[in-house]
């Protein structure tokens, strides 16, 4: 179950605060967990030494985007997502938008979303790698099991990107038109 699903707002705006602890508690979650998943099976897939002409690029592919997504995760909760709740907690209370080092919100949004671009860029050359994912071989198990997992894990992130894009970042980059700053 994703963000998006528990978020469905029911007669009612969800916060920022609320769609950003959503992606952070459960997206981010969820992503560290299928990478690290479809890393074992890459690892195995790798030992047993078969399908190395298809796998040892996929790999690199594969390792290229781990670093990529945990890096956005981390900015994302280390830096952006602190700083919109903050500002938005400061709205709600009427109180000026803190000043943040890196400036207007719009500055480490638009790093989040060229991270997100390269993120697609890799998603689509390993799609492209694997004919949309469709590798498999009757006699390999684990190909099969790999090319689903890395199905299963283009799906959830691009739904995750889309949504940070798509909902999350508008809602932020709005939250500075109030003339109040500190």
């Amino acid at each position: 179950m994703s963000s998006q699903d528990v978020l469905r707002p029911i007669g009612g705006l969800v916060s920022l605060t609320d769609l950003i602890r959503a992606a952070t508690d459960m997206d981010h979650s969820a992503l560290r967990q299928e990478l690290a998943s479809t890393g074992r099976i890459v690892t195995n897939l790798m030992k047993r030494g078969k399908h190395t002409s298809t796998v040892t690029p996929l790999r690199r592919a594969f390792l290229r985007l781990c670093e990529e997504v945990e890096a956005n995760l981390q900015q994302e909760e280390t830096v952006l997502f602190p700083a919109l709740i903050a500002a938005e907690e400061a709205l709600s209370a009427g109180r000026p938008m803190p000043v943040n080092a890196f400036g207007s919100v719009r500055n480490p949004i638009s790093m989040m979303e060229q991270a997100h671009t390269r993120i697609r860029a890799i998603l689509d050359e390993m799609r492209s790698m694997t004919e949309n994912y469709t590798m498999s071989d009757p006699s390999c198990e684990m190909l099969g099991l790999f090319s689903r997992a890395l199905h299963a894990l283009d799906d959830g992130l691009r739904e995750h990107l889309d949504h940070e894009d798509k909902e999350i970042f508008p809602r932020a980059k709005r939250l500075e038109v109030s003339p109040r700053t500190v």
